[in-house]
């Protein structure tokens, strides 16, 4: 069995100042390893900012670009935290590109 794997949310036309939020519950025992603010249009991001928690734990003290947390391993930022069966992983943002986006938020988890 793979020991990575990719929880995927989607968010498509989100209007242009309109908010975003997702969570989800973990199924089982994962380390986050990457948490990836994908546009759909392969664009990058200027403006658009969140907030993560993680097992109720704010990894960003205020807000976050999206653009801090990059793409892909190369880009990306490091994470590196437990999330435990039944903890919640959770973000919510503001799209501030100035027009609808499209994107995915990509977890790259890693089972324990």
């Amino acid at each position: 069995m793979a020991k990575l794997k990719i929880k995927q949310f989607v968010h498509d036309n989100v209007a242009a100042d309109a908010p975003f939020s997702g969570k989800w519950d973990a199924d089982a025992d994962y380390t986050i390893k990457w948490i990836w603010f994908k546009r759909k249009d392969g664009k990058g991001w200027t403006a658009s900012d969140c907030t993560v928690h993680i097992a109720k734990d704010p990894i960003t003290l205020d807000k976050a670009l999206l653009s801090t947390f990059g793409y892909d391993p190369m880009f990306g930022l490091p994470i590196n935290e437990d999330l435990l069966r039944e903890q919640t992983f959770e973000y919510a943002g503001t799209n501030r590109e100035g027009a609808p986006v499209s994107f995915v938020v990509e977890l790259i988890l890693e089972k324990k």
